[in-house]
């Protein structure tokens, strides 16, 4: 199943409370948060802009994945599921002093094609930021 909108990045509530980062287009690290609010002139700056950053509402239940395509921010918005959690994998960050980042890999069936021997298979989908590894 997949839970994934696309939203502009000016629809992001800022008053919400996020764990995750936010990097910025003049910075050589991200900027940590963790249970804090957004800082809304960040998201509404040309420059600097965001150049990637995750972030998770674990109360409102949604994580954000924002990443600059041809000038333009994208904004991912996943729901969170209960099965998330069941598959979360952790990744050593390199500029976010040795944090763990957490994500769940998403997957769905299809219908099988010729290089399977037309048997169904799963096939990735998302990979969804849950947030830091405590």
């Amino acid at each position: 199943m997949i839970n994934m909108a696309i939203i502009n990045i000016n629809d992001i509530p800022t008053e919400n409370r996020y764990e995750g980062y936010l990097w910025m287009s003049d910075k050589k690290n991200p900027e940590i948060y963790d249970d804090k609010t957004l800082d809304v002139t960040l998201l509404k700056s040309a420059n600097p802009f965001v150049v990637e950053g995750c972030l998770v509402d674990k109360i409102g239940k949604r994580s954000l994945m924002i990443k600059q395509q041809n000038g333009i921010p994208i904004v991912y918005c996943y729901t969170l599921t209960e099965d998330d959690d069941a598959n979360a994998q952790c990744y050593i960050s390199a500029r976010m002093d040795g944090r763990k980042l957490r994500f769940a890999q998403r997957w769905r069936e299809n219908q099988g094609d010729e290089y399977c021997l037309g048997m169904p298979v799963f096939e990735a989908v998302e990979r969804v930021f849950l947030g830091f590894s405590k």
